[in-house]
């Protein structure tokens, strides 16, 4: 009964995977046609989008690296990059509740030395720094759409779904910009004096200022996710012209935006099922049948998955292994 408690948040979540999929592929997929879209595809934009999502990995440990910096941890970008592609090993393969950040975290605290605080709230300012840039992105591109998105009671229920989620980052954001303000504050400096673990509060304190009052790399570090976020919105593209899909660049690549931060909350395993659904509902309102919107939703996960086994091997030939606590999901 104790492992079941501990384990019924992924219960649920396999459950709904495994639940989307059976019904998808009873009711909605005809697998004759489904295999004949993978089975035609083009190889070569199938090469343009493997090598796309690779340059994103890149820029993302480079965005990564930029915010490190901030807090003068600054290991090199090779280091980085490589603790950057076992988070990503991590997000995809370990289905506990942490994900691949908690290993990240871990990892960098190595490098950083004194600095373990303040390189753990990178992680966090660098996924910060990743959704808003993602979530702005969409909110323009579905502004330029919001008609066809919206033909259907389906599709305008999960965007506005979306839009609410954005307001929600909005407002993570504001408060990220007026908290070290707050945190001034003489009562709440006293406050925090009082606490437990005083000395590390005020590290991780200290740390937030120095990302606060780092308006200019800050804003290099966002510009740079806009263009790694373009980036992997146009590698699904790439798959859809692949698959001879007649859809519109900027259609698709709101539609993936729309769907990677509505698969981001946590309801299923790593968006399986969750996202071939909203692939084919958006896509169908764009004349796509339902098989090849699974195809393009397939193939674009099973490149993301090539990327994450990357990231495996780098983690196997890594010197620091990880504790047992981290890979059950527990931060020590």
């Amino acid at each position: 009964m104790a492992f079941l408690r501990q384990r019924i948040g992924l219960i649920l979540r396999i459950l709904i995977s495994g639940g989307i999929l059976a019904y998808l592929a009873i009711y909605k997929i005809e697998w004759a046609k489904l295999g004949e879209h993978i089975r035609t595809a083009d190889p070569g934009w199938i090469a343009g989008a493997v090598l796309l999502i690779g340059v994103t990995m890149f820029l993302a440990a480079w965005r990564w690296q930029i915010l490190l910096r901030v807090q003068h941890v600054d290991p090199g970008y090779w280091p980085v990059f490589k603790v950057s592609m076992i988070g990503q090993f991590f997000n995809a393969f370990l289905l506990g509740t942490t994900g691949g950040d908690v290993v990240k975290i871990f990892y960098i605290a190595q490098l950083a030395h004194d600095r373990k605080s303040a390189a753990g709230l990178s992680v966090i300012f660098d996924r910060l720094v990743g959704l808003v840039a993602l979530v702005g992105l969409t909110v323009s591109l579905t502004a330029c759409h919001y008609g066809l998105l919206t033909s259907s009671p389906d599709g305008r229920r999960w965007l506005w779904i979306f839009y609410f989620i954005a307001a929600g980052v909005a407002g993570v954001l504001l408060l990220a910009w007026a908290l070290p303000a707050v945190i001034r504050s003489a009562n709440l400096k006293r406050l925090e004096q009082k606490l437990p673990f005083h000395a590390k509060i005020e590290h991780l304190s200290e740390a937030f200022r120095r990302h606060a009052r780092s308006g200019r790399i800050n804003l290099e570090a966002l510009l740079l996710s806009i263009v790694a976020q373009a980036m992997l919105l146009v590698s699904q593209y790439c798959i859809t012209r692949a698959l001879h899909l007649p859809v519109p660049l900027l259609f698709v690549a709101g539609v993936t935006g729309l769907v990677y931060v509505l698969i981001s909350v946590p309801i299923s395993i790593g968006g399986l099922g969750v996202r071939e659904s909203l692939f084919i509902l958006y896509l169908g309102l764009a004349g796509v049948s339902s098989e090849g919107a699974v195809a393009a939703s397939l193939i674009g996960f099973s490149i993301g998955l090539f990327w994450s086994l990357v990231g495996g091997m780098i983690h196997l030939r890594y010197k620091h292994p990880l504790p047992a606590a981290v890979t059950r999901g527990t931060v020590v």
